[in-house]
């Protein structure tokens, strides 16, 4: 107990309270942005010298408009789209300090919380119900915890040691949303939090994988209530190390095979079988000794800001190889999402590789800030490469100093549209008021929402289906015709600069003003709902700048 209160867990019967840190001193966010703007600088030399490419690396890009950095910040920190107020409140702020006010002004709305809160249920696969158990006091704790901001390592510890029942604590979430599948738990939390892909080591040592599959096994009884209630060997194992039916002992993932051999990340290599497992688990996994999972915190919001930042080399052959993988299948009988078709954040973490000295100066930022998402944000916010226009041409496989252009997440989307349809209409409801998981035919798994049964499955699609959604569907027509939407002003260049304010959170360009004007004299009875549809369909609308 007293080394869990060293890392800030404090029980209770609810599980977890946190008295509230002071935010970061706006000089100290600076500095530490600075830093890692020159840790990205240098990344990029150095790939620059590494390169066998004999053509010139792409300059990055300019600073982008205050527009463009508006709707990015506002869907980035706070999941919505900026009002036609708020465009227009920004463009006339001649404050050299007002990306800045206006950040941590988004970061204090109700809905930046719910962003957070999101990327965790994400990660821990929350659902509203398990088993026909209702989740909804998980739910309500993980919203509370992130809008206290409680530091990354206290909540994801206190979740990983949870004794439960989950009746009287609600974070004992892992072991009963996967039936007991210490194997399957083990897995998603490893992908989630570490980076580690155990997935085909479920069956198989896979020959170009870092991890075997006794070392699955043998990580997953760190999860076991007891060394007795652990993992046995299957009974098709087929290596020396091992016999079917053998008990493998309680052991970590050996996470520093390819980094640095210095003293902080010298990590204990097995539990004590004396000690409650699932308490050294946590001090293990999120202990400061533990640099992984620092840099994986860091990377899950680096990536909620800057797009997909890392993938190695490897899994570039693989994903552009014909299919040769099979689904990894659980004890239930459900299937992993394909390896070549779902990219992973952070697969493989090379030292040797010029952007991992990025990766690591993510992971001192995020420990230095006390593991505070929120104060992380700030710093990631206040970066020159936050404030650049988006990637286009860049490799996608390495971290740059620039956001790469991406599709609006999916319940952004969803939300943009629910606000543009009278209240009165079934389906204007926000995303917060929705089930975590919505049913099967909903409009949000065309936008790429998850089921949750995998960490992280969330990704925004590009798809002849969304295509088709977009220009056939009667929902589209359905906003684009809105009442809520065309309130605006009547005099029609009032009127075309509201519908560009609230689609595409900008001012119209002089061509595009004129020729919206021209339709509008033209069809002065279906101009406005016209005008609204195609503003709907364009890219601009569906991605992010």
């Amino acid at each position: 107990m007293r080394r869990l209160a060293c890392l800030g867990i404090f029980l209770s019967p609810w599980g977890l309270s946190f008295s509230h840190a002071a935010p970061l001193p706006e000089a100290a966010v600076q500095a530490a942005a600075q830093r890692l703007d020159a840790a990205l600088v240098k990344a990029r030399a150095e790939e620059m010298q590494q390169s066998r490419s004999r053509d010139p690396q792409p300059p990055l890009p300019p600073p982008a408009s205050a527009a463009t950095f508006l709707r990015r910040a506002c869907i980035d920190l706070a999941g919505r789209l900026p009002t036609p107020a708020e465009v227009r409140q920004f463009l006339a702020d001649a404050s050299p300090t007002k990306r800045a006010q206006w950040v941590d002004r988004l970061l204090a709305e109700p809905g930046a919380a719910e962003v957070r809160f999101r990327d965790l249920a994400e990660g821990l696969r929350v659902r509203d119900d398990v088993g026909g158990q209702s989740q909804a006091a998980l739910i309500t704790w993980l919203r509370q915890a992130v809008r206290e901001d409680l530091p990354y390592n206290t909540l994801l510890a206190q979740v990983l040691r949870a004794p439960g029942p989950a009746a009287s604590d609600p974070a004992a979430h892992l072991l009963p949303r996967d039936g007991g599948d210490l194997l399957r738990a083990s897995t998603e939390v490893a992908r989630a939090f570490l980076g580690a892909d155990l997935h085909c080591a479920h069956c198989h040592d896979h020959p170009f994988a870092d991890w075997t599959q006794r070392q699955a096994y043998e990580f997953a009884n760190c999860f076991a209530d007891t060394p007795a209630t652990g993992l046995r060997l299957p009974p098709n194992y087929s290596y020396v190390n091992g016999k079917p039916g053998d008990a493998v002992p309680a052991r970590y993932l050996p996470l520093t095979k390819r980094m640095p051999s210095d003293g902080r990340q010298a990590l204990d290599a097995q539990p004590d079988p004396a000690r409650p497992l699932r308490d050294q688990l946590a001090l293990w996994f999120t202990g400061p000794q533990n640099d992984r999972f620092a840099q994986m915190g860091g990377l899950r919001l680096w990536h909620q800001l800057f797009g997909l930042p890392f993938q190695s080399g490897r899994s570039q052959r693989f994903e552009a190889e014909p299919r040769p993988w099979h689904c990894v299948l659980t004890r239930h009988g459900c299937a992993a999402p394909p390896t070549w078709t779902v990219p992973s954040l952070y697969e493989e973490f090379d030292a040797s590789q010029p952007a991992f000295q990025v990766v690591r100066a993510l992971g001192v930022e995020f420990q230095q800030c006390g593991y505070r998402p929120r104060e992380f944000l700030r710093i990631l916010t206040r970066t020159t490469a936050y404030h650049r226009e988006a990637l286009t041409q860049e490799p996608w496989h390495a971290l740059v100093a620039a956001p790469r252009l991406r599709r609006l997440p999916p319940l952004v989307t969803w939300d943009a549209w629910a606000q543009m349809l009278p209240p009165e209409d079934a389906e204007a409801r926000s995303s917060a008021q929705m089930p975590q998981v919505p049913k099967a035919a909903h409009p949000l798994f065309w936008l790429g929402q998850g089921t949750r049964e995998w960490a992280d499955e969330t990704r925004p699609l590009i798809s002849h289906q969304l295509t088709g959604f977009m220009i056939a569907s009667p929902f589209i027509e359905r906003v684009a015709t809105s009442p809520q939407l065309l309130r605006g002003p009547a005099e029609p260049t009032q009127q075309v600069e509201d519908l560009f304010l609230r689609i595409l959170s900008r001012l119209p360009e002089t061509a595009e003003k004129n020729a919206a004007l021209q339709h509008l004299t033209q069809h002065p009875q279906s101009g406005p709902r016209d005008l609204a549809w195609a503003l709907l369909n364009t890219s601009e609308f569906l991605f992010e700048p």
